[in-house]
Formats: structure tokens, C-alpha cells, sequence
């Protein structure tokens, strides 16, 4: 699957480097450092108990291009963050799912407004 991950945080890096090691086609949007560190190292997950570490290369980007079709977006973000980026998540119209894997139950709300019910599903992170 062609899958974008919206938000780069402990979350959003958690499902990014799986997805990907599990052989799926990864964009992960991330901004400042994060990008620049996702660029330069890939996506770094480590075990603590185990001292395990995977890392996976990914397409990091420093926004959603809304001429791009994913299979799936998954928004992966605090609520605090997601009013800032509920215009360029709306503007993306071609991506025919996104799943809201957003720490509250009301951020949902106004990413549905955004993209569309029909667009979109309730994850948990």
C-alpha cells in the first residue's frame, strides 16, 4: 500500500517504521528537525528491553501534496496541532481515505469537516 503518515511524533514514527518494514510504500510529513533527521537517518525505532533497533528508510516530506493520492493518509498529530493543519489536509482531494489517529475524540470532529465523513476513519493510536 502507498501510505502517508501526517505527523511525526512518538505515534506517527511508530506506525510510519512499522508499516514500512512491513514492506509498505512510506511518506511520512514531518517539519524542522524531525524532517531533517527522518532524512538523514530514515525512521529509527528501538526496543528498550531488548536494546533491538529497526530502521527503515521512508520519503520524508515537509507537507501533504494535495495533487498526490495515497491509498490511505494517516493523521497522526496532537489535537493541539491539528487546526493548522486542517487546511492542507482538506486541500488534498484525490487521497480516497484518511484514518484520525488524533489523542482526542473531538479532534475527529473537524477533521471529518475537513476531508469529508466519508473519508474518513476513526483509528486508535
Amino acid at each position: 500500500m502507498r501510505i502517508c503518515v501526517f505527523g511525526a511524533g512518538v505515534i506517527g514514527s511508530l506506525y510510519a517504521g512499522r508499516l514500512a518494514a512491513a514492506g509498505h510504500e512510506l511518506t511520512v510529513v514531518a517539519r524542522g528537525d524531525r524532517l531533517a533527521s527522518i532524512e538523514r537517518e530514515g525512521i529509527v525505532l528501538e526496543d528498550e528491553p531488548s536494546g533491538e533497533r529497526l530502521a527503515v528508510r521512508v520519503e520524508a516530506a515537509p507537507g501533504l501534496d494535495p495533487e498526490r493520492s495515497w491509498d490511505v493518509v494517516i493523521v497522526a498529530l496532537r489535537k493541539d496541532q491539528l487546526s493548522s493543519a486542517l487546511p492542507e489536509l482538506a486541500a488534498n482531494r484525490v487521497t480516497p481515505r484518511f484514518v484520525s489517529m488524533i489523542n482526542s475524540a473531538d479532534g475527529s470532529r473537524s477533521l471529518a469537516a475537513a476531508v469529508g465523513e466519508a473519508r474518513l476513519s476513526l483509528g486508535f493510536p
